[in-house]
């Protein structure tokens, strides 16, 4: 009797072999027991041909997969080209994941389901947009999913899709379509992504973000020590931005053999170095790409800097410019090793030596020193004067002006003196009102310079009435 059972199950599966009114041709599937005879199974992996497409890309409706809400999957690779003439770049494969909700969440559309997809492959045809599932009613009462995928022209027929999952079925279809619309309760558009654990490598499509979040990344070494290790064991190995046959940047390696363990960042007009920085001290740095700005985005000069500047070696800062303050300081502002240096502070231009001050130029001009000034004189030359006359009543003049003795009062003046000899402006003013003036600050100043001259003619005179009084004793 099993002899019997034996033969007759070998005869349907002879039957099933022979039977070309089913799948054979457009799937591959596996023959099982049911218990009372075999049949085909189809629930673990089917393969399907995908059709030509001509000179023009087109949509297809490449099946429908019917499964309840729950989680049910299903996992789709494409292999694919754009084109098929002999070289690789036309190649392509999608991956596309798609799985139902638990039967009471949706998407932001209200679709109960979601779906991710990634293509490896030089070429780029298959992009977010091209892959969308459309449902046979909306939210969690769907219960069928039909994909729907628009390939580029040329798509040979050769190109395959397989199909995988564990429950639910799915039936090849393989007809051209139209695109099935924007996202929706009903139509899925899955998100393009390639993702290496929950954050450790994630590459979104679309324009998407893609990045490391857990480990370090080598380029040229495969021992990365910091997030991103750039290793260039070769000199003049370098890494570069281009734009077409033009480059933009370099980093380069500038160690070698008997050459300083350096690097160097050159930024490029036109493959014109118009930045370069070098980190080595026997190298040049510098920059030649228009106006350079510290603090500002819009230099209006070859060096424009927003802020404070200080200029410092091994601890004594030898200028200082605060433009805020109004301020600025030059020399040896430390004055390490008795230096000395020019400050401002507002209105005033301060000298200090050894820590002290000795000169001042004030804003009305004013120019105090606390040293003796040494100059060859003052400007004389006939050429620069015009209404010269000779001095009258000098002696007159001479006779009117006194001379004293004073103490000068507590001022702000950088100079020590107290008792002092000279002459009161008010009192020359009304005398020889040409050698007084009033200051910015309202006091009085003379040119004691020009007493000399009327002393001169005084003396003059003197001698005259001197000879003539001789001539009448005589």
């Amino acid at each position: 009797m099993a002899q019997i059972k034996k033969i007759n199950t070998e005869l349907q599966i002879l039957n099933k072999f022979l039977d070309t009114s089913g799948d054979a041709g457009t799937s591959q599937k596996i023959l099982r027991s049911t218990g009372t005879g075999v049949d085909w199974f189809s629930g673990f992996s089917s393969v399907y041909t995908v059709g030509a497409v001509g000179s023009g890309a087109s949509w297809i409706n490449m099946g429908t997969f019917t499964a309840g809400q729950g989680g049910k999957s299903i996992f789709i690779k494409i292999v694919s080209n754009n084109g098929y003439n002999a070289t690789i770049s036309q190649n392509y494969e999608v991956y596309i994941r798609f799985k139902t909700s638990n039967g009471g969440s949706t998407d932001a559309n209200g679709f109960a389901a979601d779906s991710s997809f990634y293509t490896t492959g030089p070429n780029g045809s298959m992009a977010a947009g091209n892959i969308k599932w459309v449902a046979d009613a909306a939210g969690t009462s769907a219960t069928a999913y039909t994909l729907y995928v628009l390939f580029a022209q040329f798509t040979g027929d050769g190109s395959f899709y397989v199909a995988e999952n564990s429950t639910g079925t799915w039936v090849n279809s393989g007809t051209t379509a139209t695109d099935p619309g924007v996202a929706s309760s009903t139509v899925l558009i899955p998100q393009e992504q390639f993702r290496v654990g929950a954050t450790d490598f994630v590459v979104n499509g679309g324009g998407g973000d893609a990045y490391f979040a857990n480990s370090n990344v080598g380029i040229g070494t495969s021992s990365p020590s910091e997030k991103l290790t750039l290793q260039l064991d070769s000199q003049n190995q370098a890494f570069s931005g281009k734009n077409g046959t033009d480059y933009l940047w370099f980093l380069r390696n500038e160690a070698g053999a008997g050459a300083r363990q350096s690097g160097r960042f050159q930024l490029m007009d036109t493959d014109v170095t118009t930045v370069n920085i070098e980190s080595a001290s026997n190298r040049n740095t510098y920059f030649n790409a228009g106006n350079v700005g510290i603090g500002t985005n819009s230099p209006n000069t070859t060096l424009e800097v927003n802020g404070d500047i200080n200029f410092n070696y091994a601890g004594d800062r030898g200028f200082i410019c605060d433009p805020g303050q109004g301020t600025f300081s030059l020399g040896d502002i430390n004055e390490i090793g008795g230096g000395a240096y020019i400050t401002t502070n507002n209105t005033n231009i301060d000298y200090y030596a050894a820590g002290v001050i000795t000169g001042r130029l004030e804003d009305d001009g004013t120019l105090t020193v606390t040293g003796d000034m040494v100059a060859y004189g003052s400007p004389s030359d006939k050429r620069l004067k015009e209404n010269i006359k000779p001095i009258e009543s000098a002696l007159d003049k001479a006779m009117k002006l006194q001379g004293v003795t004073f103490d000068w009062k507590e001022n702000n003046s950088i100079l020590d003196i107290k008792e002092d000899i000279g002459f009161i402006a008010q009192d020359v003013q009304k005398v020889v009102p040409e050698l007084v003036r009033e200051n910015s600050n309202g006091m009085l100043s003379m040119r004691h310079q020009g007493i000399t001259p009327i002393l001169l003619e005084a003396i003059k005179e003197l001698k005259a009435e001197i000879e003539e009084l001789k001539k009448q004793i005589k």
